[in-house]
């Protein structure tokens, strides 16, 4: 039998239900096995944090007394791990089993807000693109645009534009089916010659085979989640709001903290950033960034020993590199290889 974080080899006669909470026999390095119970432990965590924000803080604790809407804060600062498992989801290391990883994820989309295959398929384009012209938002041209238009660009996309534009999927997923393909080739288009085109692949995954009308279900889902949630918190509704913002402005302002400033053009560099001792696993090892850009479908547990075994160092603190990139733009030139 296996133990409950580690792989090994599995019994024969194992009850399916048993099976469905192992690791995956298939992914016998010790890297690479899928820590499944630890997975879901997770999941229930972040989802009585998500429902406790949405349901539980207006039902049972605002009426109590209105301090208790401090509580959001906590809830709230939980964003960025509970992103990191999202992001298992996205590279299908959720769960071996591809139907349950994909379930899982487009049930934590309902809690984030965003459905799951925006999420997914904007996160496996920034893979093929990342460092182009189609993904470097702190990059100036000068020869393009003016700095002023790219610090607005760039310092609202920090703040909060990030999860806005995932969040906006909600209201175009309801634009008709042709026209909804034409907005994606839009979004996903080549912004130069050298940026990969991979317009095709969007629509196909979002929009094509009716996979637009998975959109809207879930659409619809995190519309009446919120909406329901909006109605409980009552006159209370802006802590809910403010709660929605934090969330926002986590996501936006730690996405692009592992690219900021890095070459230009190279694809599969980012930059692994140090945090002390075990706060690391608070972010399931998010920071070990460059090593997952590397080998993008090891497991959140395997990534720390990857990185000592390769010993690829560090190349900034977590801290500085978040503080960093709020110099603002920085000129195309200065990033560009001699």
């Amino acid at each position: 039998m296996l133990s409950l974080f580690g792989a090994g080899p599995l019994e024969t006669h194992v009850p399916t239900l048993f099976r469905f909470f192992m690791v995956s026999q298939k992914r016998s390095d010790a890297h690479t096995a899928i820590p499944i119970v630890a997975n879901f432990c997770l999941a229930g965590l972040f989802t009585l944090v998500n429902l406790s924000l949405c349901l539980a803080v207006p039902l049972w604790l605002l009426p109590l007394d209105i301090a208790w809407g401090w509580l959001l804060i906590p809830l709230v600062l939980t964003t960025p791990a509970f992103w990191a498992l999202i992001h298992e989801c996205v590279h299908g290391v959720f769960h071996p089993n591809r139907t349950v990883n994909n379930g899982v994820g487009r049930f934590f989309g309902w809690q984030f807000g965003a459905p799951f295959r925006v999420l997914r398929q904007a996160h496996l384009i920034h893979h093929k693109v990342s460092r182009t012209a189609m993904d470097r938002p702190e990059v100036w041209n000068r020869e393009g645009e003016s700095w002023l238009a790219r610090a607005i660009n760039y310092y609202g996309n920090l703040i909060i534009g990030l999860y806005a534009t995932e969040v906006s999927a909600l209201v175009l997923c309801w634009i008709p089916q042709p026209w909804l393909g034409r907005v994606v080739r839009i979004i996903f288009r080549p912004r130069d010659e050298g940026s990969p085109d991979v317009r095709d692949w969007a629509v196909k995954q979002l929009v094509e085979d009716g996979r637009h009308w998975a959109l809207r279900l879930d659409a619809l889902i995190i519309c009446v989640l919120y909406g329901l949630s909006f109605w409980l918190y009552g006159a209370y509704w802006p802590l809910l709001l403010a709660a929605i913002l934090g969330r926002g402005f986590l996501i936006s302002f730690l996405d692009n903290i592992y690219h900021y400033g890095t070459p230009l053009d190279q694809i599969r560099y980012s930059l692994n950033l140090s945090l002390p001792g075990w706060t690391s696993a608070l972010i399931l090892h998010f920071n070990h960034h460059r090593t997952h850009h590397l080998f993008p479908h090891v497991p959140w547990r395997g990534l720390p020993a990857i990185h000592a075994e390769k010993d690829r160092g560090y190349e900034q603190s977590y801290a500085f590199a978040a503080l960093n990139q709020l110099k603002g733009p920085i000129a195309m030139e200065t990033l560009q290889q001699p």
